[in-house]
């Protein structure tokens, strides 16, 4: 029996969903034999770790389960579990998400038939309970090939955020994550941004598929929707690291342009709204923190030749790096934020 796809399932406290996550998976047009699960329990003070045992003993030939036995969020459950993987391919499940029926086996295709990195798709938001899917008779979408294979598709690839950062949106060759050494952070939030950062400096075939496989819950409870949680302060720290993966993996040397204007919307004003949106305590040393870092890595930034692309109001927040809010008009901003938290 050759196994095809691992799919990587970290699971923390969801033991009311991780049923709904699991049969999905079990229900893929695929072949179970091709198919590997590698669930993750990270600590779990409820009874997913047990509910994730009485899968494993039903389906021992394709679920595995690993019991951490200190929480270290998600980036070290995936980190865990990738060192399980013996499959040419791997993909990343959230424990309260679904996935489509067909989407390992149509994303398999695609990336066995270009020899692609990375395929991509789609997600689309969900806040039912009950697994929604696709009606079977519709029309399969779009998809094209990506091929970087130069510093200016590169420059492109960069700039255009051509496939996000979230890992679970993504199959992704085995041998392409282990060369590049590409892993998540580990006991911290917002891991997907620097995770999905990395892929952006090495991937070269790049399949882009319209179809909307997978589904994100929109759970009330989840962790980004918290609000006055420390690890929202966690994207400070991911910043710091990100930027200085790039000074360690000499990106900056043909990229750094294109590295500096991600990072002012990925990094910058990306936690703006986050130090706004999540908090009703005041945050406003972290936005001095915050303001001190980006302007150590990018003093330059009213330079960027990608300055047009910014909106009107994206140039206005850029405006706060050099000239910094006060601490009332910085109060007046969160204000603004949370009345208005869909601007862009």
């Amino acid at each position: 029996m050759c196994k095809k796809i691992s799919v990587i399932v970290p699971c923390y406290n969801t033991e009311k969903y991780i049923d709904r996550c699991l049969m999905s998976l079990l229900n893929q047009s695929i072949p179970l034999k091709y198919l590997s699960i590698i669930c993750v329990d990270d600590a779990s003070t409820d009874g997913t770790l047990q509910k994730l045992e009485r899968w494993q003993r039903r389906y021992p030939d394709t679920i595995t389960v690993i019991s951490h036995s200190k929480n270290s969020r998600a980036g070290g459950a995936r980190n865990t579990a990738l060192s399980y993987v013996t499959t040419p391919y791997v993909g990343y499940l959230d424990s309260d998400d679904w996935v489509e029926p067909n989407m390992y086996e149509e994303m398999y295709h695609k990336a066995e038939s270009y020899g692609c990195d990375i395929v991509f798709c789609r997600i689309q938001r969900d806040s039912s309970d009950a697994p929604i899917f696709t009606p079977p008779h519709q029309s399969p979408a779009a998809s094209w090939l990506l091929t970087v294979d130069s510093i200016g598709e590169r420059k492109k690839f960069i700039v255009h955020n051509t496939i996000k950062y979230s890992a679970c949106d993504k199959l992704i060759r085995t041998e392409f994550l282990t060369e590049h050494q590409i892993e998540f952070p580990e006991n911290l939030a917002y891991e997907d941004i620097y995770w999905g950062s990395i892929l952006y400096l090495y991937a070269e075939k790049i399949c882009i598929m319209e179809d909307k496989f997978y589904h994100y819950y929109v759970n009330p409870n989840a962790t980004v929707l918290a609000v006055n949680r420390s690890y929202h302060k966690d994207i400070l720290q991911i910043n710091r690291l990100r930027w200085q993966m790039y000074a360690d993996r000499n990106a900056f040397r043909d990229y750094r342009r294109e590295l500096e204007y991600d990072f002012l919307i990925s990094g910058y004003l990306s936690a703006l709204k986050i130090l706004a949106l999540r908090f009703t305590t005041d945050t406003w040393a972290d936005y001095q923190n915050l303001n001190r870092h980006t302007l150590t890595c990018i003093p330059d930034f009213t330079t960027n030749p990608y300055m047009n692309l910014f909106t009107e109001f994206q140039k206005l927040q850029l405006q706060m790096l050099k000239n910094p809010l006060s601490h009332t008009e910085w109060q007046d901003y969160c204000s603004f934020i949370k009345t208005h938290p869909n601007i862009q």
